[in-house]
Parts: structure tokens; C-alpha cells; sequence
């Protein structure tokens, strides 16, 4: 059976190495803060982005629908559940593959500002 951590231990160890990922991969990221993992500014414009571009698959609380849920269990289960994932992975497949059907279409500004409000959503306070 495979040992899992609490969600909000799970995020933080995302959050944290994400920003440098994004700005690795994308020079024109922004950093989220020099202390903390994002900004409440972040996750506003995270809020705007994923209810424009993510809502309509992931639903309007995360919930799921077409799309998986992005919150809980079931988001944790499938991204820290014994698996081998890595915050880049899931900064990639956010990146690359969302969202449904203008893959990387976004900005990495956007990509890392509606990563922000799904932490902001699963409880990790802001930093």
C-alpha cells in the first residue's frame, strides 16, 4: 500500500521548487515571491485564468468534470500517490498539455499564476 503525505505537505513541496522551473524553462516568468511560494496577487490572476481557459474541464471549485478534480484525494492519488512525480512533471503536463485543445498556449506568466490559485484552492497559504 502505498504511503501518502497530507495534501498541503504534498503542495508546499511543489510550490517551492516550482517558480524556478518556470523561470528556467520560460525567462519570462515571474518569480512567485522571494520568500513565499506565491503571492495573493498570483493567485488572483490564477482565479481569472483558470475560469477563462480551465473552468469549463476542471469545474468552477476544482471538483472535475470532463477533466480531473484539482483538488483532494483524488488530485493527490494522482500525483503524489507512490509515484515518481516531480514538481516539474507537473509543471510540464500543465504547461504542455492544458489547456484542452490550445495546449501551451498560455503564457508562462499565466501557466505559473493559475498554478498559484490551484495551491491557493487546496489550502497552501499564500507567502
Amino acid at each position: 500500500m502505498a504511503r501518502t503525505v497530507p495534501l498541503r505537505a504534498f503542495l508546499l513541496f511543489l510550490a517551492l521548487p516550482l517558480r524556478s522551473v518556470g523561470a528556467q524553462q520560460h525567462g519570462s516568468a515571474t518569480p512567485a515571491t522571494s520568500t513565499g511560494a506565491y503571492s495573493a496577487e498570483q493567485a488572483d490572476r490564477g482565479r481569472r485564468i483558470f475560469g477563462a481557459s480551465c473552468a469549463s474541464c476542471h469545474g468552477v471549485e476544482l471538483e472535475g468534470a470532463t477533466g480531473p478534480a484539482l483538488t483532494g484525494a483524488a488530485f493527490l492519488t494522482k500525483w503524489n500517490g507512490g509515484k515518481d512525480r516531480t514538481p516539474a512533471d507537473l509543471f510540464r503536463v500543465l504547461r504542455t498539455t492544458m489547456p484542452k485543445p490550445a495546449a501551451g498556449s498560455l503564457s508562462a506568466r499565466a501557466y505559473l499564476d493559475a498554478f498559484s490559485y490551484l495551491l491557493m484552492r487546496n489550502g497552501l497559504p499564500t507567502g
